[in-house]
């Protein structure tokens, strides 16, 4: 195993770099950002884990004082 994570660290960070580099050139070619960001919603329901960390976890912690402002 140990020569595995060497080889699967490589493949991930090749992949993150070329989705970084794929942002970046949408950006600078004047992608539109709400449409990533609308498909990436309908896939993963991102607005649905935002709303349920803003308004129930994070003043829950609060109250529990785990997070002290």
């Amino acid at each position: 195993m140990r020569r595995v994570w060497p080889i699967v660290m490589t493949v991930v960070l090749i992949v993150v770099l070329i989705g970084a580099v794929s942002v970046g050139v949408g950006l600078i070619t004047g992608a539109n950002m709400d449409r990533v960001f609308n498909v990436l919603d309908n896939q993963y329901n991102l607005t649905i884990y935002y709303e349920y960390i803003t308004g129930e976890l994070i003043p829950a912690l609060l109250d529990a004082g785990i997070i002290v402002k």
